[in-house]
């Protein structure tokens, strides 16, 4: 009885406990402003406009922005030119599949026998006079 009290509070709050309510003032009623509408034509007809290059070629506002963005030496830029040009990268890592994938591990010649002995759970050979005891540090 106590979970489902506590799932049916978690459901009314969201996950956050800061959910909304009845007549929550967050609540945008009204939806998407118009005028955003309005600003995006005025930045694409801002964007369309013809400029005069350093060479005195004629291309747009937009093509001028890419083509710096494009040169700069800012990574944020390049990366942005990037996105807009091919997409933005997946940015979640694939980890499935590596966890029970066998291991490798080379030794040197002269580590032969020691680790031979280790691996059937004899003493190795200290041929060393323990040099590599101390090696290994406190």
């Amino acid at each position: 009885m106590m979970n489902d009290e506590a799932q049916q509070q978690k459901t009314r709050a969201g996950v956050t406990g800061k959910g909304f309510v009845k007549n929550d003032p967050r609540i945008n009623r009204l939806g998407r402003p118009k005028h955003f509408d309005q600003f995006r034509k005025l930045a694409q007809q801002i964007a369309a406009e013809p400029v005069i290059d350093a060479a005195g070629g004629s291309l747009t506002r937009i093509e001028q922005l890419l083509r710096q963005w494009a040169r700069s030496k800012q990574p944020a830029l390049q990366l942005a030119f990037v996105a807009y040009c091919y997409g933005k990268p997946p940015e979640k890592i694939e980890t499935t599949g590596l966890e029970n994938k066998p291991v490798l591990i080379l030794h040197y010649a002269h580590e032969f026998d020691r680790v031979e002995a280790l691996r059937r759970g004899l003493q190795p050979p200290d041929d060393d006079n323990g040099a590599s005891l101390r090696l290994k540090g406190p």
